[in-house]
């Protein structure tokens, strides 16, 4: 029986529990597939996590940093108030197309903003559309910091700011990292902790790979 059973067990209980079927969201899935996009979207269990924390925020502006297929973004769009908007940030030109089409076909295609070009481009144009109430970040690990910074700048007093991928199955712990941008990661998550602007912490999760487990997780703030 191969390591990760038993969380592969876990994580389809959950998602059979917790996680009824949606179309909206299947179909993001088999479309992105269909079209070689990589596989690297949140899990279905970490795309509850994210619906119901912006749901308890009362979230009616969330702005997203890294969109791939949109699988996350529906899942947040599935948060909002009813005018509520995502706006949601993709650099690479066929993510977006395969992302709109996604979009379309759901019903929340009039509350998703799909925005296309570099994020440091278009993050200073959004000063007179904030604030937002949820962020959601999962895009150039290297660039985190940069990335929350605006994000510090675009909140308000209880917005919150999540990261996704910052353990890196352990990368961060590495001493010398291996790679430059665990030790990137090992910057943000000291600087993330420090920072008085902040509340801040990680939340472990174990993900049911081909073959093996990995450990991953999302760093969660409030906006003081």
């Amino acid at each position: 029986m191969p390591k990760h059973s038993l969380i592969k067990q876990i994580d389809t209980y959950i998602e059979s529990t917790f996680i009824p079927h949606d179309p909206d969201l299947a179909f993001a899935l088999n479309n992105s597939k269909k079209h070689n996009l990589p596989p690297i979207h949140i899990t279905p269990v970490m795309g509850k996590l994210l619906s119901s924390l912006a749901k308890q925020n009362h979230a009616k502006r969330i702005l997203e940093i890294g969109t791939l297929g949109g699988y996350s973004t529906l899942w947040l769009a599935k948060a909002l108030q009813k005018k509520g908007t995502i706006v949601t940030i993709e650099h690479n030109d066929e993510y977006a197309i395969i992302a709109q089409e996604n979009f379309e076909y759901s019903q929340h295609a009039p509350q998703i903003d799909l925005r296309i070009g570099e994020a440091f481009v278009l993050l200073p144009k959004l000063k007179t559309e904030a604030p937002f109430d949820f962020f959601f970040i999962d895009a150039n690990k290297e660039e985190y910091i940069e990335y929350v910074e605006w994000a510090i700048k675009l909140a308000h007093p209880g917005s919150i700011i999540v990261c996704d991928n910052v353990l890196r199955n352990g990368g961060v712990l590495q001493n010398p990292p291996e790679k430059e941008y665990y030790a990137k990661l090992q910057k943000f998550n000291v600087w993330l902790a420090k920072n008085d602007q902040l509340e801040s912490t990680i939340l472990p999760i174990t993900l049911p790979l081909t073959g093996r487990d990995y450990v991953d997780g999302m760093s969660m703030s409030i906006v003081k």
